[in-house]
């Protein structure tokens, strides 16, 4: 049990550091280079944010796929193929000379963060750490975000020393450096999805609470929604450096606020993964959907100082962790063991189709009203009505499925 434990550990660690390169280092730090490239090449920011947008639709066309991969080959065999595709693609950034150079390289970029950042935590999670996989998500998201705490500051400051063009350059060649050793801890770990079932009296695993075919059309457009709104509220950390421009905060302030966030995100990966292990994954995300609100807020306020711009970054990054935990843990809760992988998969459409959405919109509204008052209401309605409602009906749902409690009186 020793020796295997400390295998898990391995594989954790492992898994964490291929997901914050991939996810908070790679995939959130593209909003950095968007004042710079918007100065070079001549494009607003709502073509630029149509790279995150193109990454977002390869990534939702292949997550089917990506799921089965990794059901039938393991994580150690399919992840070399995700970390080549998402660090490749930035040295060709690096090249990019107009609008159609820009989005080109985001094709195999979001397939590999499908592979990466969406599915690889979930799966090495699942069969390491069965027994308490929300606290184990959480760690995983927090070094995950400690990754992406140290690189956003670094490229912040070396955009504005040395250019955009060679920091990205830099950034992929770096990644792919870091995360390949990364994967000789996922060496001897299949993450293949296990067939064998333990069933009760009548047949069924006690351990499932809802088919895919019985119970999806509640809990999994719930969790599908709620995924598509939480992308939605963690969208705008791409434009968190053109917001701060726009109210006039300098770049040493942007480069903190963003590594604070990154540090936020840590501390509500282990909090709500926590949480949700000792108080249901269902608390967790209304927590999550109450402190994103908060964040909208104050980026809504008129005039927003420094001050109060770090703890809106900081709320956001605490905020931002519920994709990464809160949506496995949900649908584990919902759904139970069987067909796991599968099943989020096809939950995991809602955050890519939301990024399709979000991106241009935060970008355009800028473009075309110099602030980001519209798309954050929209998003703080989002927040408030639709998410919450539904995580509450799923809640509701996630009963049928148990076993009740027979009151003897």
């Amino acid at each position: 049990m020793e020796k295997k434990s400390g295998r898990a550990w391995v594989a954790l660690l492992a898994a964490a550091l291929i997901r914050g390169f991939g996810g908070p280092g790679l995939n959130c730090c593209v909003g950095i280079f968007f004042p710079a490239v918007r100065e070079e090449l001549g494009l607003g920011v709502g073509a630029l944010s149509l790279f995150v947008s193109v990454a977002a639709v390869a990534g939702m066309l292949s997550l089917p796929l990506a799921g089965r991969l990794y059901t039938r080959f393991g994580a150690a065999r399919v992840a070399p193929f995700g970390v080549l595709l998402t660090a490749a693609p930035f040295l060709g950034l690096s090249l990019s000379r107009n609008l159609l150079t820009w989005c080109l390289p985001a094709v195999p970029f979001g397939v590999g963060t499908v592979l990466t950042v969406n599915l690889l935590g979930p799966v090495v999670v699942k069969d390491t750490f069965p027994a308490s996989t929300g606290f184990s998500m959480g760690v995983m998201t927090a070094v995950a975000s400690l990754v992406g705490a140290v690189m956003h500051p670094v490229l912040t400051t070396l955009t504005a020393r040395v250019g955009w063009r060679r920091t990205m350059f830099g950034c992929g060649a770096v990644t792919l450096l870091c995360m390949v050793p990364a994967l000789f801890g996922l060496r001897g770990f299949s993450g293949k999805e296990k067939t064998e079932t333990t069933t009760g009296d009548n047949g069924v695993n006690p351990e499932s609470k809802a088919t895919p075919r019985s119970g999806w059309g509640m809990a999994g457009g719930s969790l599908f929604l709620f995924g598509a709104v939480i992308t939605f509220f963690n969208m705008f950390h791409q434009h968190l450096p053109t917001y701060a421009r726009q109210a006039r905060i300098d770049t040493r302030n942007i480069a903190a606020a963003l590594a604070v966030s990154m540090l936020a995100s840590a501390v509500g990966a282990l909090a709500v993964g926590k949480w949700g292990d000792k108080h249901g994954a269902l608390r967790g995300g209304l927590v999550l959907l109450g402190v994103g609100a908060a964040s909208a807020v104050l980026f809504l306020l008129p005039r927003v100082s420094p001050a109060v711009f770090f703890v809106a970054a900081f709320l956001h990054g605490f905020a931002s962790s519920g994709v990464g935990i809160t949506v496995p843990a949900l649908t584990r809760e919902f759904f139970g063991e069987k067909e796991y992988t599968k099943i989020l998969s096809r939950v995991m459409i809602g955050a890519p189709l939301a990024t399709v959405v979000s991106m241009p919109l935060y970008g355009y509204f800028f473009d075309l009203l110099g602030s980001y008052r519209v798309p954050l209401s929209l998003l703080l309605a989002a927040l408030g009505a639709a998410a919450a409602g539904l995580l509450l009906a799923a809640g509701r749902h996630r009963k049928i499925g148990a076993p009740r409690r027979q009151t003897v009186g």
